[in-house]
Order: structure tokens, then C-alpha cells, then sequence
């Protein structure tokens, strides 16, 4: 079983992503790769700094869902002409190339770090589908927002 961000880099299929964000829980996210549901939330530390916290096993899967997409998964490289240093964990969209769903701590060698996540569903092989100007003009103006 993954122990750490790093041991989620390769192929996976991602099936589906809940982003936390309340008072009594935390914020963080819970998402589902290869069958398998984990959840990360964010560390405060003194409210002025945060971090990632740790990789576990969710004690339930994210509420939204959709079929197994396939994804890439990475740590992002530190660039080192850039001052800022970051422990980021990237899914990508292996077909576009473009970043899906980003966790991890961002500047951890700086005063100030913090937890970073992002989520782009757009992103997802699933809602990647090309519609011609015609088609969607159609579409539209069945569902009445054009005249």
C-alpha cells in the first residue's frame, strides 16, 4: 500500500475526486486511483504555515465518481534556477498532457510553506470531446438559450 506521494507516480485510472473543504473536517481531497480510495488532508501547522499531511486509505470514497479515466501521475520538478522548492504531486490527462489534480506542499524549504491543491475536472479524458460550432448551436438553442 502507497506510503507517500511518491509512491503514486505512473499509469493509474482515476475514478473519482471529492474536494474537503469544511470547518469540522478540514480541507483536503479524497479521490479513488485503481480501485483504491485515499485521502489527504491539509496540516495547519500554526495557522501561518501549512503542509500536506499524510496519504491514507479514506474511510470512504469520494462522494463524486464517474467511469475509471486514465491518468499520469508525477512529482513535480523543482526548477533550480527558482527559489521556490515544491513536494507536488500532478495527475495528468496522459492524451492533453494537462494537469488534472495537483496536492502536495509547496515551497517546503521557504518560512512560509503551504498545502497546494488543485482540481480541473475539465481536465478529465471524459470531458474532453470536440463539438463542431453547428452542433452546438444546435444544442443551445434546444435548450432555449438562443433565439
Amino acid at each position: 500500500m502507497p506510503q507517500s506521494l511518491y509512491d503514486l507516480e505512473g499509469e493509474h485510472l482515476l475514478s473519482g475526486v471529492e474536494v474537503l473543504s469544511s470547518e469540522g473536517y478540514g480541507y483536503g481531497v479524497v479521490f479513488t486511483l485503481d480501485g483504491v480510495s485515499y485521502e489527504v488532508l491539509e496540516d495547519p501547522d500554526d495557522g501561518y504555515r501549512s503542509h500536506c499531511g499524510e496519504l491514507t486509505v479514506a474511510e470512504q470514497p469520494p462522494k463524486f465518481s464517474f467511469p475509471p479515466q486514465p491518468v499520469l501521475c508525477a512529482m513535480r520538478p523543482n526548477d533550480p534556477m527558482v527559489e521556490q522548492h515544491d513536494d507536488i504531486l500532478d495527475f495528468y490527462n496522459p492524451e492533453t498532457n494537462q494537469r488534472i489534480l495537483s496536492l502536495g506542499t509547496a515551497n517546503y524549504d521557504d518560512w512560509y510553506p503551504y498545502f497546494d491543491l488543485e482540481y480541473h475536472p475539465e481536465h478529465l479524458p471524459c470531458n474532453q470531446c470536440e463539438v463542431s460550432e453547428a452542433e452546438l448551436r444546435s444544442i443551445l438553442s434546444k435548450e432555449g438559450f438562443l433565439c
